[in-house]
């Protein structure tokens, strides 16, 4: 039967193509037309159709890497006439993201993420009036000021989510992970607690950022043809607009009841402090509540899956990196002399705690190896090459964190590279061994609004973890134990490890005691 979805040529074609395809009709001419200046360089094009078949089926940034040890810093692609570049140096993502971005700071439209209810998310929303007071209102609920007053809340959670993985060993680590994101967010966002593994709101969440997944996948009609948004629901062979329309209701449901409960326990003088109850009591922003309730929802959207991946990389880290784990245990004992827990306050006295996270996010693969999209507001000539209005932009962060002369030895897993006092440079002016975080929370104006509140998450559930528990014996789905060079990550704009297990258990008694030290 006939439907308005459809699969394109490859089904496990990566997410990079469908980006392409969304532009890919109208963007014809324009391939076709010859530009005063020429395009960066490229694999060979077949007519019309581009690069479309020579695109990865996944993991896409390893190809780009291999494509720009081939045609340099800058490639162009091509997909049925959309243009895509990809960066793979420093200096050119800095200076396009960066200091040219009111040209390099659009993003590409997908219409059924539109249609579903996420039109104004952080990742998705274009510049303009709505862009600049999502923005204003995220940076100041999340600057690096106001985060400082979140550090209890995420030390509670953190807390609690350890302990519960001593008390089960053997347990689903990935569930209490989500738990452990959800919680911070949600506490921090409506005041509301969670207090077990099946919570309604938790539920809610994150059936609302699966359909979100769902609305960016691969072979949506509507996204080549956006006129077909205005085809009535019931019109045949409509099923994305009935899909859409059931999908909207969820998605809503999820922002409404999570800020209908804040609203309640306001009215009966309980409500802790929360985003949302800065927000409803804000009579300016509450004239546009349902802008500013998506923004709120769009919190757990943005920063749940990556909370989880960077999670689950730390732990695999320090499974399989005993020795690396031994010297932050060390550093952390020598400050605390095991007499309490470290907590955020230490952090400027704990370096290799902050150097292993660091390398934690270069090491294998970044949880966002390409970084987001951006997209280009209009034509611009880069180093003598046309980069057209409508080209979709990449960074190649995977690529840039492998780069031997960037990052010496960069296949081994080595904190210690992010503890030189003295900066040193390559041969081209690059800084060699640069902080990830410059690259990894995005550029720009596009830089994630969130950035503070997930670094202090990471350095405190590190610290937390590693003055309490030892990790080991990683093992894989199929029972085999992994090493450092035998990790498989996912495909797709955030990448994770492949599922596996791992032993978590206290280090100590007296370290157990602390861990549980004033615990309900």
């Amino acid at each position: 039967m006939l439907d308005l979805y459809f699969s394109l040529p490859n089904p496990m074609i990566s997410p990079t193509v469908v980006l392409s395809v969304i532009g890919g009709v109208w963007l014809v001419a324009r391939f076709l037309r010859p530009s005063k200046s020429p395009l960066p360089p490229g694999p060979a094009r077949k007519p019309l159709l581009g690069n479309l078949l020579e695109f990865p089926k996944a993991k896409e940034w390893i190809k780009y890497g291999e494509w720009t040890e081939k045609y340099g810093d800058i490639i162009s692609l091509n997909v049925l006439g959309q243009t895509v570049v990809v960066l793979d140096s420093t200096k050119d993502v800095k200076e396009l993201f960066i200091n040219r971005a009111s040209k390099y700071s659009s993003r590409i439209r997908m219409t059924m993420i539109h249609l579903v209810g996420w039109e104004v998310g952080t990742a998705t929303c274009p510049p303009g009036d709505t862009f600049r007071a999502t923005r204003r209102f995220m940076t100041q609920i999340l600057g690096p000021h106001a985060v400082k007053g979140y550090v209890e809340v995420e030390d509670e959670e953190i807390s609690a989510f350890i302990r519960r993985l001593v008390r089960t060993p053997g347990g689903e680590m990935n569930l209490q992970l989500q738990r452990m994101a959800a919680a911070i967010i949600l506490r921090l966002t409506y005041g509301y607690e969670v207090k077990a593994d099946d919570d309604e709101f938790v539920a809610l969440a994150k059936n609302a950022l699966r359909i979100f997944h769902t609305a960016a996948q691969p072979g949506w009609i509507v996204d080549v043809f956006p006129s077909l948004r205005f085809l009535p629901s019931w019109f045949p062979f409509a099923t994305f607009k009935r899909k859409a329309v059931e999908w909207r209701k969820v998605v809503e449901a999820s922002r409404q009841r999570t800020l209908d409960w804040t609203r309640t326990q306001i009215e009966a003088g309980t409500a802790a402090p929360s985003f949302a109850a800065q927000l409803l009591a804000d009579s300016e922003r509450m004239k546009d509540e349902g802008l500013f309730s998506m923004v709120l929802a769009d919190l757990f959207a943005a920063g749940g899956d990556t909370t989880m991946a960077s999670g689950l990389k730390l732990f695999l880290a320090l499974a399989t990196h005993p020795d690396a784990q031994a010297k932050a245990q060390q550093e952390i004992d020598n400050f605390t002399r095991g007499e309490r827990l470290p907590t955020y306050e230490d952090r400027p006295y704990l370096p290799y705690i902050d150097a292993l996270l660091k390398e934690v996010q270069r090491w294998d693969t970044p949880v966002a190896p390409l970084g987001l999209p951006h997209c280009t507001s209009e034509e611009d000539v880069y180093k003598g090459y046309c980069i057209p209005k409508g080209a979709i932009m990449f960074a190649n962060i995977w690529s840039i964190f492998h780069n031997p002369e960037k990052y010496p030895d960069p296949e081994t897993f080595k904190p210690e590279r992010f503890l030189e006092k003295q900066e040193r440079k390559t041969a081209s002016g690059d800084i060699i061994n640069e902080d990830p975080n410059h690259f990894v929370f995005g550029f720009g104006a596009r830089h994630c609004p969130g950035r503070h509140l997930a670094d202090s998450t990471q350095w405190l559930l590190a610290a937390k973890l590693i003055a309490t528990c030892n990790v080991s014996n990683a093992v894989d789905m199929q029972g085999r134990h992994l090493g450092s060079r035998t990790v498989e990550f996912s495909p797709g704009v955030v990448s994770q490890p492949a599922r596996f297990t791992c032993i978590v258990e206290p280090r100590s008694p007296q370290a157990e005691g602390l861990l549980f030290e004033g615990a309900n």
